[in-house]
This record gives structure tokens, sequence and C-alpha cells, in this order.
């Protein structure tokens, strides 16, 4: 019954543990539950945080912090574990002035303190936030004002998602837009982004990407199109090649 972003689920980063959470009634509250798996059952955490705003998007989580983005227009820093009275910190704007009244915040944990941050619009900036007062954009030396890259091709569609890690190679990250495009961009040394491999998938993302690791290691990219047609995606191969087969609903319901 929130007015923003509804109640999510988000696995921990410890593999044993979830987090629920929601901005019920008018948005002016956070609620979250952390259950964990035990010997003996589950154990679980509840808290209760005054919001100054509703959540406007999905809440990025590592081991040592979640990041909210706020209808307002900034970020907020919750430090876990979580605290007996927890309070949250705002951090920085990730609302771009081009970004239409109801733009969702999108933000992709890449590291334990580093995050990949939409605007709203066209714009990804790459965000460190070491301590809770303590943040910065990436490259260094960058103005503070441009996002770390500029997408041309249209909005971001779905949160921004991060390719498992390969040895020796830098991270990836998979994007879809609202052109109907998917995408890789790869962090470069120094904090860049830089545009990799893309494909058409031929109508609007509706669900996902998602990433699927297959039997012998390699990776796979899905994602649903128009709400009937499931995509699978190789991110090794380029255009054509790289969508290896797509589905459509047989009872014609959406996926």
């Amino acid at each position: 019954d929130g007015p923003g972003a509804p109640p999510v689920l988000l696995p921990g980063p410890d593999g044993r543990s979830a987090y629920e959470i929601a901005s019920p009634g008018d948005g002016t509250r956070l609620v979250i539950r952390r259950v964990e798996a035990t010997a003996n059952g589950l154990d679980t955490t509840e808290r209760s945080i005054p919001l100054r705003a509703p959540l406007a998007g999905t809440p990025a989580l590592t081991d040592k912090m979640m990041i909210l983005p706020l209808a307002n227009g900034f970020l907020a820093r919750l430090d876990l574990p979580l605290a007996a009275n927890p309070t949250l910190i705002e951090g920085p704007n990730w609302r771009s002035r081009r970004a239409p009244p109801d733009a969702r915040g999108r933000v992709t944990a890449l590291g334990p303190d580093s995050f990949l941050v939409g605007d709203g619009a066209r714009g990804l900036t790459h965000l460190h936030w070491a301590a809770p007062k303590d943040w910065n954009s990436l490259p260094a030396g960058k103005s503070p004002e441009k996002p770390t890259f500029e997408w041309k091709e249209g909005s971001l569609a779905a949160d921004p998602v991060l390719l498992p890690e390969t040895k020796g190679l830098p991270r990836r990250v998979c994007i879809a837009d609202v052109t109907g495009g998917v995408a890789l961009l790869t962090v470069a040394d120094g904090g860049g982004l830089k545009p990799g491999r893309h494909w058409d998938v031929g109508g609007a993302v509706t669900a996902g990407p998602f990433i699927e690791t297959m039997p012998g290691g390699a990776t796979r990219i899905g994602c649903v199109v128009n709400d009937r047609v499931l995509v699978w995606i190789d991110p090794e191969k380029d255009g054509k090649d790289g969508v290896l087969w797509k589905h459509l609903s047989e009872s014609g319901a959406d996926i």
C-alpha cells in the first residue's frame, strides 16, 4: 500500500539471509525485515525508520550498506548490520533535471562501496561511497554534475545488472533501454564506463534483464519483451548472433 516503489525482497550478500524492504502507507517510514535461515528455523530482525520521501526504486545492497533511491531525488545510505536504532544518511542527488516526475532511481552495487546510479534520463554515474559523509563520482577529476556515461539510445527501462566476475577481466554491466536495446558496459580502469556489445530484442523490455550461469560456467542474459517473449542472449556474441533464441508464451498470457 505504499505510494512509490512496491515492496522488494533482496538476497543478502552472505548467501543465508534476505531483506524485505517497504515504505507502506504514506511512504514516510521505511520498514526493513532481515530474515536468516538458521539450524533452528528463521531468525527475523525488523526495523522501522523515518523517511523524508518515499522509495523511488529498488535499493542496492552490499555487506556493509544499503543504498536507497528516494522520490525527492536523493540517495540515502543505511549502514549494515542493522543497528538497534538505525538512521538514514542522505547522500548525493541521483535525479537529472531532464528526468520525468515518475522516473525511477536505478542503483546497482558494483563492489563493497561502489555503485552504478541511473539519473532517470540517459545518464549513469559510477559512485564511490567510502564512508557515511564521504562520496565521489568516478573517474576522478570529472565534474560531479556530469554523469560518468550517457547512453545515447534512450533512458533505462530496468535496473542495470552486474555480470559474474571473470578473473583478469574488467567488470561488465548489462543495461536495457526504452528503445528495445540491450547492451553491455565495461567498467574501465579508473572507474569510467565504456560501451560494448549491443542487441536489438525487437520490443520493450518489460522484465529483466537477469543473469543466468549455465552448466560449465557460461553466462546468459535473459529478458522478457512486450510481456510475452522470453529472449536469451549470449554476451560473448555480437548483434543477431548473440540473440540465441526467442520464446513466445504459447498461452498468450504474460510471462
